[in-house]
């Protein structure tokens, strides 16, 4: 801002100052003619008038510049305020120029009224710019219109934090909340699982059953860091599984299956499996979360349920024979 506005200065020859909505400077003058930084400025009040008179002509004006004569020196002075979504936070002042009509022995009376040395404010005001009025509005427009997209950009920058401050309350919202949810999953029985929708189920969280179940560590099957969860699938069902899982995804519904896993030792399990895909609102899957338990106990047992019911209707059927 402070180059901006000091090669506003250069080019057009006025004075220039951004201050706060009371008037007081933000940036360091620029161009200040020696009438208004050490004589006027130089009592205490000429100094208070300054900062009055900057608060009045910078007040927010939507329409255009104010243009009038320094409520201290009186000299050509002209104000456009920037606004934050329409509230008034800075004036970007400009002036201190004198037209080429002013009576210039009428403006040193003002000497006598702030208390400074007259022979001291004559001879600056002497040399003082002067400059035709009507250049003079044309440069106060040409202000206005700087201000306005500063301001237009002050607005955006606000925006933009706020949004920014949104976005990262939810993310840090839904990082709690995934927290939780991981702690959750975590405490059930078997492995709970977040995994990508691709051939390999590419697992981006599992829980600490994950290695109760297939021998590997957590960190071992996340983003196939040692193997892929697919490979622990016992080949006759992974084509089976992976087209199920489609057909499931498509019509948004639950996937519950049983089938057989070759852990790390190389043992093979038996597990059941239940999960769903996680879709975004454009109904796109982002991922898959489920849960899968080992049932081998299970599978066993009605194994050996099902031959002690075999061997006992053989030898019911072997006693009917030798009667």
């Amino acid at each position: 801002i402070q180059k901006i506005q000091d090669a506003f200065s250069d080019v057009t020859g006025v004075a220039s100052i951004i201050t706060d909505a009371d008037g007081v400077p933000i940036t360091r003058p620029s161009n200040f003619c020696e009438l208004c930084e050490k004589v006027i400025r130089g009592t205490e009040i000429g100094r208070i008038n300054c900062f009055y008179s900057d608060s009045v002509i910078g007040a927010l004006n939507k329409s255009g510049p104010t243009i009038q004569p320094c409520l201290s020196g009186a000299l050509m002075d002209a104000g456009s305020s920037i606004s934050v979504g329409g509230i008034h936070i800075a004036s970007w002042m400009i002036g201190q120029v004198i037209d080429e009509d002013a009576d210039v022995e009428r403006l040193s009376g003002y000497a006598k009224e702030i208390g400074a040395d007259e022979k001291a404010y004559s001879a600056a005001l002497r040399n003082v710019k002067r400059m035709p009025g009507a250049q003079f509005r044309r440069i106060a427009e040409t202000l206005f219109l700087i201000a306005n997209q500063l301001s237009l950009k002050a607005t955006q920058n606000v925006q933009q934090a706020r949004e920014l401050a949104e976005r990262q309350r939810l993310e840090q919202e839904s990082v709690e909340v995934r927290r939780k949810l991981e702690t959750l999953m975590g405490n059930l029985p078997g492995m709970a699982y977040r995994c990508k929708n691709d051939r390999d189920y590419t697992m981006e969280f599992v829980s600490r059953g994950a290695f109760d179940l297939t021998g590997y560590q957590p960190e071992e099957l996340i983003n196939n860091a040692r193997i892929a969860f697919n490979d622990l699938i016992v080949r006759d069902y992974q084509d089976y599984l992976w087209e199920k899982w489609q057909e499931v995804i498509s019509r948004n519904s639950v996937f519950t299956d049983e089938y057989q896993i070759v852990t790390a030792s190389g043992q093979t399990k038996w597990v059941w499996e239940q999960g769903c895909g996680i879709y975004n609102q454009s109904g796109e899957v982002v991922a898959i979360e489920g849960l899968i338990i080992d049932i081998t106990s299970r599978k066993e047992a009605a194994a050996r349920l099902t031959e002690s019911e075999l061997r006992f209707r053989k030898l019911f059927a072997d006693s009917d024979d030798a009667n």
